[in-house]
């Protein structure tokens, strides 16, 4: 990991408000895995803002991010929302994506 990562440690509690209005490409997003069988793959997924909606929609999802701060409030919002059974939410790079057991 590089030092890019201390600043997602740093933000990521204020992550969600400053992200509110960005909603337009959610939809994008859960029409894209129509029809998809197998989990769905979200790359620098942050605090879940895609893959809640995505495993609202019925899909398994494998959350990277390489944030563990992150990645505990996609857990919590997953927790939450009660999809946390269909969120794998992982440490991981772009590079070299933690995809073991899948």
């Amino acid at each position: 990991m590089n030092d890019n990562s201390d600043q997602y440690e740093e933000i990521a509690e204020i992550y969600d408000a400053w992200c509110l209005e960005v909603q337009e490409d959610i939809g994008f997003y859960v029409g894209m895995a129509l029809g998809t069988e197998t989990a769905v793959v979200e790359l620098a997924a942050g605090t879940g803002r895609i893959a809640i909606p995505l495993a609202q929609s019925g899909y398994n999802v494998i959350a990277l991010d390489r944030s563990e701060a992150m990645l505990e409030l996609l857990r919590s919002k997953a927790f939450e929302s009660a999809t946390d059974g269909l969120i794998d939410a992982r440490i991981g790079e772009l590079a070299a994506p933690n995809l073991e057991g899948q």
